[in-house]
């Protein structure tokens, strides 16, 4: 930089003597003195070197001749913006001599500045002279309250100022720069500093052996958030990750900021405090992330998912051996059926299964049962309860149950000829692996038998016919009869079947008799439907007649089955299958037509 001549003038008065060759000389040489101009060794602005030279208030003279010091003087001074006067002595060897004069102005006991030339003194004469005042360093000052650099990449210029003694500035720009955290900011020597993270740096300005720390602070602000995927479809009741990647003006990515998670509809789709998002309901929702007052967003489709089951129980009940069922099944919003299966898990049987069952495509657990019949006794099952819709099928894992022992199962069979004076009843019993007792039950009214047969022992585990020989009684009288056992877990009964005496031949033409007998083997599935037929003479055929109507106004027939043309009752039988019998009330009744006309018994409810 140019060096500034300032206005200021000072003049220094000396005091001149002259001595011989090892005698002082008897006489005074006339006064010498310097006019020194001063000027400013760099630039002069406001607050600077100007600034510091007038706040000077003391003044070290000196004059050298080589290596000796001829003069030194301290002395107060006062500035001036024009002249300043200070007085000084040396003593001259001869009326010219050319001496060394050095200056230091000082602002109490430090230095300000420093400036020497070399002048020629003549006594009696004014010598001019030029001194170039140097500022004399006393430290240096970083800047104050650096602006938050709020992205990555951005730079800032500092300056680290040299000052004066008294605080004024020597150098805005002096010193050399470096970064005590270069993982937040970087500084260049000369200054420039470059935000590199969110975090506060250290930065140190240095010149000679002063130095200065400052600080910068780094907080990127967000400028955009990006949401990713931008969009993805759900199934209900599954979850699925979102990410966000916020980024600062310059599109550099922004880490460890708290993100706030949102949807714009949390009966379709939630989102936790991780991003993590769940399908609750059918439809679209937004998924917000949000930074301080930046949002990003993406879009989320909630569609049906795969149906879930849960909470399987089972109830057994012994007498007959049955088992309850019950679950929960979750839709998931898909349309769905769902049955349960079963197996004996010793066997390699095939599994039963329960008729489908459509339960929508809700959003809530539907509760669902059933109830099975004729299990094995002392067996251990396998049960699970299956759902599927069109996005998936599920099932539970298996549940185990065994069976306790069982009541004897028995079969009232049709009665062989019932013509005076003897009647023999039929029926089948299985004592189901426990010491039995069994007997036949008959009389005139099926619901209050009066007569009983005396009870015989049975045991094993398969089904034994076995028969009693009772009155036939009077002819023309309509007996209902059954089988009855009994064992340790309980007593079952067959169902009612009838005979009747009929000794007289009919004529030709006589309408037949129908009697309908109670359905038995009532499962989920099916049911065998029992009736009896007199023919009177003439061929006929049985069927039966069943629906939902009470009064069977409308109806559906079985096959027809040839019962012959006798004048006993003869037993006929249909197997009947459909939807679950326990699910709804059935009505059913005998029919027998011969060429004397048809004939249908009382209509029977099965439920």
């Amino acid at each position: 930089m140019s060096a500034m001549r300032g206005s200021m003038m000072l003049a220094v008065l000396l005091a001149a003597s002259c001595t011989e060759t090892g005698v002082d000389a008897p006489f005074t040489l006339e006064p010498a003195a310097v006019a020194v101009s001063l000027e400013f060794a760099g630039e002069v602005a406001a607050g600077g070197p100007r600034s510091a030279y007038m706040k000077t208030n003391r003044l070290e003279l000196r004059f050298t001749s080589g290596s000796t010091t001829r003069e030194e003087q301290l002395v107060e001074f006062a500035p001036a913006d024009t002249e300043s006067h200070v007085p000084a002595y040396v003593r001259l060897r001869s009326p010219t001599e050319e001496l060394q004069f050095a200056l230091e102005l000082r602002f109490g006991a430090d230095a300000v500045f420093r400036g020497s030339t070399p002048v020629m003194l003549r006594a009696g004469r004014t010598t001019p002279a030029t001194v170039v005042l140097k500022p004399v360093v006393a430290g240096i000052a970083g800047p104050d309250g650096l602006p938050v650099m709020t992205a990555y990449g951005d730079t800032l210029r500092l300056d680290g100022a040299a000052l004066f003694a008294t605080g004024d500035t020597i150098d805005a720009s002096a010193g050399t720069w470096t970064s005590l955290d270069p993982g937040v900011a970087t500084v260049a020597e000369d200054g420039i500093l470059v935000a590199r993270s969110d975090g506060t740096a250290r930065l140190v300005a240095r010149l000679d052996a002063f130095s200065d720390t400052v600080l910068a602070e780094v907080f990127a602000e967000v400028s955009a958030i990006d949401v990713s995927p931008s969009n993805q479809s759900i199934p209900v009741g599954v979850t699925r990750q979102y990410t966000a990647s916020p980024v600062d003006r310059r599109g550099n990515p922004i880490t460890g900021r708290t993100i706030v998670w949102s949807t714009s509809d949390p009966s379709v789709v939630t989102i936790d405090a991780a991003g993590m998002a769940k399908a609750v309901g059918i439809g679209t929702a937004r998924v917000i992330a949000t930074i301080g007052g930046t949002d990003g967003h993406a879009s989320a489709s909630a569609e049906p998912g795969a149906p879930l089951t849960e909470n399987l129980t089972v109830r057994l009940a012994s007498s007959p051996i049955t088992a309850t069922f019950d679950a929960d099944v979750f839709p998931n919003g898909g349309q769905t059926d769902t049955w349960f299966e079963w197996a004996p898990v010793s066997t390699s049987a095939q599994a039963s299964l329960t008729i489908r069952r459509d339960i929508g495509a809700g959003l809530l657990r539907v509760p669902v049962g059933t109830t099975v019949q004729g299990l094995l006794p002392r067996t251990t099952y396998e049960v699970r309860i299956v759902a599927t819709n069109a996005a998936g099928r599920h099932e539970s894992e298996g549940l185990f149950f065994t069976t306790g022992d069982a009541p004897p199962t028995v079969k009232t069979l049709p009665a062989a000829g019932p013509t005076p004076p003897d009647v023999t009843l039929s029926g089948t019993v299985n004592a189901n692996g426990l010491p039995a007792m069994y007997w036949f039950e008959w009389g005139t009214d099926s619901t209050a038998v009066s007569v009983s047969t005396a009870a015989q022992p049975i045991s094993g585990s398969t089904a034994t016919t076995v028969t009693a020989v009772v009155p036939s009684g009077a002819v023309g009288t309509t007996w209902y009869f059954r089988i009855v056992a009994s064992n340790a877990a309980g007593t079952s009964a067959g169902a009612f079947l009838s005979w009747t005496v009929m000794t007289t031949p009919q004529p030709p033409g006589t309408a037949p008799l129908a009697t309908t007998l109670p359905a038995t083997d009532i499962k989920d599935f099916r049911a065998t439907l029992h009736g009896t037929a007199v023919p009177n003479g003439s061929a006929a055929d049985a069927w039966f007649e069943y629906g939902d109507d009470p009064a069977l106004s409308v109806s559906t027939a079985t096959a027809m089955q040839a019962v012959g043309s006798g004048n006993s009752p003869v037993a006929f039988s249909f197997d009947l299958f459909g939807p679950p019998m326990y699910q709804q009330t059935f009505y059913y009744r005998a029919v027998v037509r011969t060429a004397g006309g048809t004939t249908r018994g009382a209509i029977v409810a099965m439920n």
